[in-house]
């Protein structure tokens, strides 16, 4: 009887953690709700940047803790607020040890999604009547220009080489 109780404490166990350790992770831990006040002020062991380049802090920065989330905490630089791992910092001063304030953890916000390109669309009929009488207007202007220059051209004073060239 003794053989299948030590199996079953230990998945019971494993359950009770894995239960604790998920509901831990869509909360943290902050000085007051709004977590607008510093839990600690901290200093930089090394460089950091976020995988989605929101927030980055170089080595000796020193900014203030805002929450807690386990190994990921949230941090305040020159009012530009995001999260980091703990053991990128030095806490220098600490204002409160165990804050008490449990708010749930808001995703980051996702970026804004790009409008995808419009697709080119077909003329209206309109459109292309006006495009057709457009063109024809240009056509017929060169046409007077043509008329006009053929109508003053004279062979005996123009300076050409071959008087007998056509414009048509």
């Amino acid at each position: 009887m003794r053989a299948w109780i030590s199996p079953l404490v230990a998945v019971v166990v494993f359950a009770v953690l894995l239960l604790h350790a998920s509901s831990a992770a869509a909360e943290r831990r902050c000085r007051n709700p709004g977590c607008t006040e510093a839990i600690s002020i901290v200093r930089a062991f090394r460089d950091y940047q976020a995988p989605d380049g929101t927030f980055s802090f170089r080595r000796l920065a020193t900014f203030s803790v805002l929450s807690k989330d386990g190994n990921m905490w949230e941090g305040n630089i020159g009012g530009k607020r995001g999260f980091f791992p703990e053991d990128a910092v030095e806490e220098l001063t600490v204002f409160e040890r165990n804050p008490r304030f449990v708010v749930p953890l808001e995703p980051p916000p996702s970026p804004p999604t790009p409008e995808p390109p419009t697709p080119p669309r077909e003329p209206t009929a309109e459109e292309l009547l006006a495009l057709k009488r457009k063109k024809l207007a240009e056509l017929l202007k060169e046409q007077e220009e043509l008329e006009r220059a053929q109508s003053t051209y004279n062979p005996t004073t123009a300076n050409v080489a071959h008087p007998r060239i056509s414009l048509f």
